[in-house]
């Protein structure tokens, strides 16, 4: 009994493989791909859904897992992040409030950082796309294949 659900577990579907920043230019020594970066916050509603469609949408889902390494950064990390050569920390704002610099130097559109956001590297580090707001699995969907055709 345990062999077969150990085999039906293996069998079932992964979610999409997220990646930590530390492994990006491991992972890009193997294989240039474009990285998307998701910049979340634990408390926004709009996130939770978009995340959802990142990490569970079937034809999403495929997509990441052929064309591109998935990121999620949580804009209110308090751990600071090694990446591109830098240090990244988190700036507090005010009380429980603030921004992590990644976030920040990711996500920042238009002058402000919105959530959630979006944002594409290239095999450099190089932003080459940044979406702010809400994306429906449709227009995500969309917006993957362009990035991934470029």
């Amino acid at each position: 009994m345990l062999s077969f659900t150990l085999c039906f577990l293996l069998s079932m579907e992964a979610p999409a493989q997220t990646v930590a920043f530390a492994e990006l230019s491991q992972l890009q020594a193997i294989e240039n791909r474009p990285v998307i970066v998701f910049i979340h916050t634990r408390w926004c509603r709009y996130c939770s859904a978009m995340k959802n469609s990142l990490l569970n949408n079937k034809s999403i889902l495929e997509l990441i897992k052929r064309k591109f390494y998935l990121v999620m950064l949580d804009g209110e990390e308090k751990n600071s992040i090694r990446f591109a050569g830098h240090n990244f920390h988190y700036k507090p704002t005010g009380t429980d409030t603030g921004t992590h610099d990644l976030a920040a130097q990711l996500g920042t559109v238009d002058g402000q950082v919105s959530y959630p956001s979006i944002c594409f590297l290239n095999e450099n580090d190089e932003i080459i796309h940044q979406h702010a707001g809400f994306l429906d699995p449709g227009s995500l969907l969309n917006l993957l294949k362009a990035v991934s055709s470029n």
